[in-house]
C-alpha cells in the first residue's frame, strides 16, 4: 500500500492553439506545457524514422503509441492510488507494460502529487506531472514512458526527459517552496525492456533555459 501526503495545488484548464497546449493560470495567464515546449524541436532519430516508414504509417504508429501510453499511465495512476484490481479491463499490451515496468514502480515510497497540473510563473510554462514521491528516500520527479523502439534510450532523448522533469520540479519549488532534486525516468519497452534512469536535475538548469528561450525565439532573461 503506497503513503499518500497529497499537496493542493489550483485547478488548471487546458486549451489547444494552433495544435499547442497550453495551461491558464488562476490569474488568466496562458502558459505552453513542457511537452509541447519539447515537441517543437523533433531529433534526427525521429525524423529519419519518419522518412523510412512514411508519414501515414508514422502517423498510424504514432497513435498507438499514444493511446498505449495513455492506458498505462491510468494504470500507474490507480496503482499508486491502491486499487484492488489497477489492470482490470486493460488490453494485454498494457498489461504487459505494466508488468515490466512494476519492479520500479514498487520503489516508490510516499507520495505528494500524481498526474498534477502545475505552472511556473518565473519560467511561464506548466504541464502535467505523472508523480511526485520519495523515490529511495530522495524527493523526486518521477516520469513513466513507453517506447517501441530504441530511440526512447539515446543521449538526446533522456537529456529531453530530464529537462522536463526539471521543469516539473520548478513548477513544484515555486508553489510548495521544496524542490525535488531528483528526476527518475522509467521507460517500459516490449521489445526492449525495462529501463530505469535517476539523475540530479540540478544539471539541466541552462538545459531548460535554453530549450525556453529556443521555442520562444529569444534569449531567456
Amino acid at each position: 500500500m503506497f503513503k499518500h501526503s497529497f499537496i493542493d495545488f489550483p485547478k488548471l484548464e487546458t486549451k489547444i492553439i494552433d495544435g499547442k497546449r497550453y495551461y491558464i493560470t488562476p490569474t488568466g495567464a496562458f502558459y505552453p506545457s513542457i511537452t509541447t515546449i519539447l515537441s517543437a524541436t523533433e531529433s534526427e532519430g525521429i525524423s529519419q524514422w519518419k522518412k523510412n516508414v512514411g508519414e501515414e504509417e508514422a502517423s498510424r504508429i504514432s497513435k498507438i503509441m499514444a493511446r498505449r501510453g495513455q492506458n498505462l499511465h491510468d494504470i500507474c495512476e490507480k496503482y499508486l492510488l491502491n486499487h484492488k484490481n489497477p489492470t482490470f479491463e486493460y488490453m494485454p499490451d498494457v498489461i504487459a507494460l505494466f508488468s515490466l515496468i512494476k519492479k520500479s514502480i514498487d520503489r516508490i515510497q510516499k507520495i505528494y502529487a500524481i498526474e498534477q497540473e502545475m505552472y511556473s510563473d518565473l519560467y511561464q510554462i506548466a504541464g502535467r506531472c505523472d508523480v511526485v514521491a520519495d523515490y529511495r528516500n530522495n524527493l523526486s520527479i518521477i516520469d513513466f514512458k513507453t517506447s517501441n523502439s530504441d530511440i526512447e534510450y539515446t543521449p538526446e532523448k533522456i537529456q529531453k526527459y530530464f529537462i522536463q522533469c526539471k521543469a516539473y520540479a520548478e513548477m513544484f519549488g515555486e508553489r510548495t517552496g521544496i524542490k525535488p532534486k531528483f528526476g527518475v525516468l522509467i521507460i517500459g519497452s516490449l521489445d526492449y525492456g525495462l529501463k530505469t534512469y535517476i539523475d540530479d536535475l540540478s544539471k539541466y538548469s541552462n538545459d531548460l533555459e535554453t530549450t525556453i528561450a529556443a521555442y520562444e525565439g529569444k534569449k531567456y532573461a
